[in-house]
């Protein structure tokens, strides 16, 4: 496992849109038990974000603002730095989704 936490800033505005490779269907997602919401793009500027290398879940991590990103090479992976709170919540694709995970966000809509 690699991890690799560094800050981010957003320099973005509101209209503009990462360029994806379109190589999956991405969502944020976050411990189950957790009381994390997101209602906006604006929200993630308060989270520590993993990301999976080399695919668009690093696009969207490196695009928006958040807190700080951690960089993982597998979504198995990730999710062991996110539950032994690494960061607080993940950018993977749908189906990597586990039962412990909650949907907080959905870059599809």
């Amino acid at each position: 496992m690699e991890n690799n936490l560094k800050q981010t800033s957003c320099e973005n505005t509101v209209s503009e849109k990462p360029r994806l490779a379109g190589d999956g269907d991405y969502v944020v997602v976050a411990p189950a038990s957790s009381d994390i919401t997101i209602n906006s793009t604006d929200d993630f500027a308060n989270y520590s974000v993993g990301y999976i290398d080399f695919c668009d879940s690093q696009v969207y991590a490196e695009f928006y603002g958040f807190k700080s990103l951690g960089m993982f090479n597998a979504a198995n992976d990730a999710h062991s730095g996110m539950m032994g709170g690494m960061v607080d919540i993940l950018i993977i694709e749908r189906m990597a989704v586990a039962d412990t995970d909650k949907i907080v966000w959905d870059f599809a809509k």
